[in-house]
């Protein structure tokens, strides 16, 4: 009971959000974030691609393997498959459920990389962008540009004269 009103003011302020003090929020993001996310997406997809790859290439023995060759959907079903290692009918000695835990952790790993790429692809590609912004206009001055002022000070009355040239 003691600590309920520290928490509960806690949880409180951790809910204020900054359009709450008056601060103005972005809704779309400007279009020059298209390419750098797709970019991005493409460089994840890649890398998981190729890290389960070279791994149906290097441990081709377990079960499943050689499933991680297919993107996006090979992991998933090497996922269906996961088994030891069988030679000649016998299944390998040396496999743990230790080694089937990490080689399922790390393929579930891969194929959820392999398709948050493409969701990053695809949101470059489809998210609505704020309008962009007209290019400011250059304003021409004059080459030679004169104003009068009027000067009124106790004591002094007249008109000055300013000009760029």
């Amino acid at each position: 009971m003691r600590f309920g009103a520290p928490f509960a003011l806690a949880a409180a302020l951790a809910t204020l959000s900054c359009a709450a003090f008056g601060d103005e929020v972005e809704r779309f993001p400007p279009p020059s974030v298209r390419v750098p996310l797709a970019v991005g997406g493409v460089s994840l997809f890649a890398a998981a691609y190729g890290a389960g790859y070279w791994s149906s290439s290097e441990w081709g023995d377990f079960s499943g393997a050689s499933s991680l060759a297919i993107p996006v959907a090979g992991p998933f079903m090497a996922l269906a498959k996961l088994g030891c290692p069988v030679v000649n009918g016998v299944a390998s000695s040396d496999c743990t459920t230790g080694t089937l835990f990490l080689h399922g952790a790390l393929t579930a790993v891969d194929g959820l990389a392999q398709v948050g790429g493409l969701a990053l692809v695809g949101e470059a590609l489809f998210m609505t962008t704020r309008p962009a912004a007209e290019p400011e206009r250059v304003r021409q001055t004059p080459s030679l540009a004169l104003a009068a002022r009027p000067v009124v000070r106790p004591g002094l009355a007249g008109v000055a004269l300013a000009g760029t040239f």
